[in-house]
């Protein structure tokens, strides 16, 4: 967890630079506030991702609206906040896979999924293999080739369509 924890508070730092950067940062008041409740909150779903969160039960927990609450997360993640959870909750499950000899139904209930079902094809869809097939798969790598594959970043949608934006410009 601490390594997408840490890809998240980098990709918030890149995010509020470019804010600064381009003139769009706030300069205090309920946005400081509220921005603050919502990094809190960051550091909250990334500890404790098996939780059934959801949207309305997020806003609680910053004292903000939703709307207000997915503005936000835009701003700091780049996402949607079930977007992020989403990431977290794969992250973490890979993690156990990796390093655990939780069955594939456990590995599931931890992350947060609430069907091994829905947690098997969640993951192909992700990550291009089975739950089982990445087991065997890690089984098989080195420290330092699992540790470079822990290294790979998530982009944001917003970050996908500017990227594909720049490459067909050209």
């Amino acid at each position: 967890m601490g390594d997408a924890h840490a890809v998240s508070l980098l990709r918030a730092i890149v995010v509020e630079l470019k804010r600064v950067i381009t003139g769009e940062a706030s300069d205090g008041g309920a946005h400081s506030w509220s921005e603050g409740r919502v990094q809190a909150l960051l550091g909250e779903l990334s500890a404790h991702c098996g939780q059934p969160w959801t949207l309305d039960e997020m806003a609680a927990r910053c004292g903000i609206k939703r709307t207000r609450l997915t503005a936000l997360f835009q701003q700091l993640t780049g996402g949607t906040p079930m977007a992020h959870l989403s990431r977290l909750r794969m992250e973490h499950a890979k993690t156990l896979l990796r390093e655990t000899e939780l069955k594939v139904i456990d590995v599931a209930f931890e992350s947060g999924y609430g069907s091994s079902q829905y947690f098997a094809n969640s993951f192909k869809r992700a990550i291009g293999m089975t739950p089982s097939d990445y087991r065997r798969h890690c089984a098989g790598l080195s420290a330092a080739e699992l540790q470079r594959g822990n290294n790979i970043g998530f982009r944001s949608e917003l970050e996908e369509q500017q990227r594909i934006e720049a490459y067909t410009a050209d």
